[in-house]
């Protein structure tokens, strides 16, 4: 990766020498993207499977629609019913980590596995802390009525796990251990 200096007033594409009234803004804006490929480089600290296999390294192999960090319980989901939305959690830092903010989000597999997206519809979030080898959030999720756009009653749950010191780099699954989700289909019981 190699970052690039933002061009001189006046100077449009053709110059990347600031002034030294611009170096440090340039710093600045450089600075997130910086901090989060040294966090992806390095060994999750709070994070959320992928797959079964997955370890946190990234990027991950496997199906990424196949989170078993995430659940529902009951497991047969009628439309329109309240369940408990289950996401686990993991710490591999060693220490208790406080204040990680779990979000959840529903979306149309056809059109996105991102998450958060434009597309993505809430379902909650959770700030909790996470003791050495991870815990347990439940969430309530009242599950669609209707089908995607494809005309099936298939839907993708996305869990992101943030913590100030532990961004999500992007908001693809495969990409990053801190934005996993799971697929789920729904009944045509609509309560």
């Amino acid at each position: 990766f190699t970052p690039e200096l933002r061009p001189g007033p006046g100077l449009g594409l053709s110059g990347f020498s600031p002034s030294p009234t611009e170096i440090l803004p340039c710093c600045q804006e450089n600075y997130p993207a910086a901090a989060a490929l040294i966090h992806d480089a390095a060994r999750p600290g709070v994070w959320i499977r992928d797959h079964v296999g997955d370890t946190g390294a990234e990027p991950s192999t496997g199906y990424p629609w196949e989170s078993p960090d995430i659940w529902t319980i009951p497991a047969v989901l009628n439309q329109n019913a309240t369940v408990d939305l289950h996401i686990r959690v993991n710490n591999s830092t060693g220490a208790t980590v406080n204040n990680v903010t779990v979000e959840a989000y529903y979306t149309d597999p056809r059109i996105t596995l991102e998450f958060p997206s434009l597309t993505s519809v809430p379902i909650g979030t959770s700030t909790v802390s996470v003791p050495p080898g991870g815990t347990e959030v439940v969430l309530p999720w009242t599950t669609p009525v209707g089908t995607n756009i494809w005309g099936e009653r298939h839907w993708c749950v996305g869990a992101v796990v943030k913590h100030e010191s532990d961004m999500p780099l992007t908001t693809v699954v495969s990409r990053t251990s801190n934005v996993a989700c799971h697929n789920f289909n729904t009944t045509t019981i609509v309560e």
